[in-house]
């Protein structure tokens, strides 16, 4: 009765959305391939250590970033034939947000060029790592992929939830040696913690994966939205999360939820919530068998503890020297791929010298030229997401939207202590929200003026026409949306 009954409200939604066009007259259907292969990326950004294990260290680490210059590849040969896939692009790029993705992209390739000169190799290294997933994006918004399609892919990143959540549990329960070993070690007891990283070969970057999605997924069950499926996922990802012991993505994870609660308009969710956000950090110690809940609490706690807790104090020190190196190349940066994962790639060694800050790292590698095009991107998507919720959608991709923004709130802080961007699985999500954003302003609030080439709708360009209103001769809406 229940399924019957979402299905009715389902239905009521998609009856109310208003008409609308995402291609261009004569256009067609975004290919399959394309569809299926992003979904496989986004399928794949949660398991780089199974990659790893499956397919070598070098070629596991690098399979996502292939399948992005593959798709790349034959999307310029798309350009040489049709016409229309350029005047996709160029639709997108007409609007705030996609400038604000070129002006970034153009001030990553002018510090390349001037950094090729004196590192030919790192240069290309510092590029690649900055412009491959923005690539993703661009793949995506010029393949014209209509609203369900959108939500088919982001259906796919949510349901990597569950998977990397069960192997976690199953390696908690069992013992099982998954992933690097990693290991927190508490300030007042000698017992050490395993550090849960499930597929993803990280726990901070799992911590900050699952920190990213879980909104999603509460935003729909506060909708009612496949209740029973989202609280599943919603626990299972949640005990995840706790097993990676990564404080900043516990707040990240907070700070998001405090942000959809308010968006939602249900303070009352906040009394239920923190119990049982409390219950979870006590309950997970205990099946650990660690006899103190001390370990978690001591965990919470140096969060705000600078002075003593080691990783805070090194934090602090590796923000003095990043800073202090920063001033002596203000402009141009010291050069991309300079700190992080980067030097791990060029040297297959672990990185001597990690800024603990993504704003400090962009702030470094690239100078002024590139940090101020970076916050001018990040302030608008989060201003683009802003006004999309809030305006008047049909239940579902409301919901989708508040989940989404609440998620990049806490992520841009989560920002300040973790250079978690030039991770693969949080650049996919993060880049894949960003394109799920504009497509999705794109078909709500479409542009006023038309483009040069005289169509009124190019591309993914989606315009609202209204029920009761005379189809134009040059639109041609879809059946569907």
């Amino acid at each position: 009765m229940g399924n019957a009954v979402q299905m009715r409200l389902r239905a009521s939604d998609e009856a109310s959305r208003p008409v609308v066009s995402c291609r261009p007259s004569g256009v067609r259907h975004p290919s399959r391939f394309f569809h299926y292969m992003i979904g496989l990326i986004l399928f794949l950004a949660p398991m780089r250590w199974l990659m790893q294990q499956i397919f070598g260290d070098m070629v596991g680490s690098f399979i996502k970033e292939g399948f992005i210059v593959v798709l790349m590849a034959l999307l310029f040969a798309k350009y040489a034939i049709r016409s229309e896939t350029r005047a996709c692009l160029a639709s997108v790029m007409r609007t705030r947000p996609g400038k604000c993705v070129v002006l970034f992209l153009v001030s990553v390739t002018l510090c390349t060029l001037y950094q090729l000169g004196e590192d030919p190799l790192r240069a290309v290294v510092g590029f690649f790592e900055y412009a491959t997933y923005p690539a993703l994006m661009v793949i995506i918004v010029s393949s014209g992929f209509s609203a369900k399609q959108m939500r088919d892919l982001l259906g796919v990143v949510l349901i990597t939830v569950p998977i990397t959540a069960a192997v976690s549990l199953v390696a908690f329960a069992f013992q099982l040696e998954i992933g690097p070993a990693e290991f927190i070690y508490p300030l007042y007891t000698r017992t050490a913690a395993w550090r849960f990283s499930s597929l993803t070969g990280s726990s901070l970057h799992y911590g900050v994966f699952l920190a990213l999605t879980l909104p999603v997924i509460t935003s729909l069950l506060l909708d009612w939205v496949q209740r029973v499926r989202n609280v599943v996922w919603l626990t299972m990802g949640g005990i995840a999360l706790v097993l990676t012991y990564s404080r900043g993505a516990w707040v990240q994870l907070i700070l998001s939820l405090g942000v959809l609660l308010m968006l939602k308009r249900m303070s009352k969710w906040i009394w239920i919530g923190i119990p049982l956000l409390l219950a979870g950090f006590l309950f997970v110690p205990y099946l650990n068998r660690l006899g103190l809940t001390t370990l978690y609490l001591e965990r919470l706690g140096s969060t705000l503890d600078w002075t003593v807790a080691a990783d805070n104090v090194s934090r602090k020190t590796a923000w003095k020297v990043a800073f202090a190196m920063f001033t002596r190349e203000p402009l141009l940066g010291v050069g991309l791929a300079s700190t992080g994962n980067a030097v791990a790639k060029l040297t297959g060694t672990t990185p001597q010298f990690v800024t603990e800050n993504h704003y400090l790292k962009v702030l470094l590698e690239g100078g002024l030229l590139v940090f101020f095009p970076f916050i001018l991107l990040l302030t608008e998507i989060l201003r683009v997401a802003y006004k999309l919720q809030a305006h008047q959608m049909p239940r579902l991709s409301r919901a989708l939207s508040q989940g989404i923004f609440a998620s990049l709130v806490g992520f841009a802080v989560e920002l300040f202590v973790l250079q978690s961007l030039e991770a693969q699985v949080v650049a996919v999500i993060f880049w894949f929200y960003v394109s799920y954003l504009i497509l999705e302003t794109m078909r709500t609030f479409p542009p006023l003026a038309k483009p040069k080439d005289g169509t009124f709708a190019v591309g993914v360009v989606a315009l609202r026409v209204r029920a009761n209103s005379r189809t134009t001769s040059n639109l041609r809406p879809s059946k569907r949306d």
